[in-house]
């Protein structure tokens, strides 16, 4: 099913949680790794995240690769506590970097 939402869209990524994101574009098959997260609280929002941070990164000029690894990263920062987990401290933690 994903093969036919690609066609004539630059990219489409399949997140996987724990296992990462495969992402299709220009016929090709990109399989990577999960960020790696402290401990599992709830994953619940990590999905929109990934989608919502992935969106962004595309739009202010990212390659799809690049991309996807920083909306894997913020995605593990949701799961590690309830709600928005470390989000917040991590983004703020990264400007100041």
């Amino acid at each position: 099913m994903a093969s036919r939402f690609s066609h004539g869209v630059e990219v489409v990524a399949l997140t996987r949680g724990a296992k990462g994101v495969t992402l299709l574009s220009e016929g090709e098959k990109i399989k990577l790794p999960a960020a790696q997260i402290r401990k599992e609280i709830d994953s619940t929002g990590a999905g929109d995240v990934f989608g919502v941070i992935f969106g962004i990164e595309l739009h202010a000029g990212k390659d799809i690769v690049d991309a996807a690894r920083i909306a894997m990263w913020a995605a593990a920062r949701v799961v590690e506590g309830p709600g928005q987990g470390n989000l917040s401290r991590a983004f703020a933690s990264r400007r100041r970097n």
